[in-house]
């Protein structure tokens, strides 16, 4: 149900609009009124409602006064102004601001109703239009996810070819081409909650790590209940080497500030080619596999 607001200074016209339509049989809210937009803006601010209908001439603050507040902070509220006056400039200025309707007084019960549901309907078309769009960013995130996934399986797997590979990267925007590779398998836990389980802590945590990512020499990729992978890039070994070591530094630093953090990870070795990843996944896994008989917040090489 749509909620209404009503700014208007004459009191016989506010009781009128109020009153002579009924709002709730036709589907809508009159959740409140008030005689100036000085004192109807904290309302607004508190009540969101998704029409407001405002008289442009009132003391104190004026309807394009009002309107031009209220797009600032709540855009999709749509506004239908009232005027007594048919001036080229206040109809100007308040398409200028973005109003909805600008109706000539006096208007009955049933014209201003009529354009209440017209309003309406423009709301609920762009909510239709929003939902059509959030369905589709979330379709496009989980398929970019799942194929961000399935590349790093045939990485470590070596199931496809390095031209495969290679093309696969530049379609997710992800350059897989550099000299040198390892890769570095973490997994961070809270300790409050059960392995399938996320409390706001860790995603706290996971942010502040994942803000520690240099995307020119890394590349990280989800593997659900077992963590993540890193895919270290470098130009030379001794470049590798220094920038997994400072990565490595850093995120012990922000986990081990965490007092309900544990964590624990495993470092392959350098490889020199795209298609001996496997071997540096390999020494990783079984680095990883360490956590079952050694203390928590550890990153073991292999």
């Amino acid at each position: 149900m749509l909620k209404i607001f009503l700014v208007e200074d004459e009191f016989v016209v506010r009781e009128g609009i109020k009153k002579n339509i009924s709002w709730k049989e036709n589907g809508y809210d009159f959740c409140g009124e008030a005689s100036d937009g000085e004192l109807a803006f904290p309302m607004i601010q508190k009540l969101k409602p998704d029409i407001v209908i405002t008289d442009i001439k009132m003391p104190f603050m004026d309807g394009l006064s009002l309107s031009r507040l209220i797009k600032k902070e709540m855009p999709w509220v749509e506004i239908i102004i009232l005027s007594g006056h048919e001036e080229f400039e206040f109809a100007k200025e308040s398409i200028k601001i973005g109003v909805a309707q600008y109706i000539l007084k006096p208007v009955s019960g049933a014209e201003l109703l009529k354009e209440v549901n017209a309003v309406a309907e423009k709301i609920e078309t762009k909510r239709k239009e929003r939902e059509i769009q959030e369905k589709y960013l979330r379709d496009m995130e989980e398929n970019f996810v799942k194929e961000r996934k399935e590349l790093f399986q045939h990485l470590v797997m070596g199931s496809k070819s390095v031209v495969d590979l290679l093309e696969w990267g530049n379609r997710l925007e992800l350059d897989l081409s550099a000299l040198w590779y390892n890769v570095l398998l973490l997994k961070m836990q809270s300790v409050r909650c059960a392995d399938e389980q996320y409390s706001l802590g860790q995603v706290e945590a996971e942010k502040k790590v994942d803000s520690l990512l240099d995307d020119k020499h890394m590349i990280c990729f989800d593997r659900g209940l077992d963590g993540r992978a890193i895919l270290f890039k470098a130009d030379s070994e001794e470049m590798l080497n220094r920038i997994q070591q400072e990565y490595i530094d850093a995120v012990k630093g922000v986990l081990d500030a965490e007092e309900d953090m544990t964590y624990f990870g495993g470092i392959g070795i350098a490889v020199k080619r795209l298609r001996e990843i496997p071997k540096s996944f390999e020494k990783a896994s079984y680095a990883f596999t360490q956590r079952y008989f050694v203390k928590d917040n550890l990153i073991l090489k292999s």
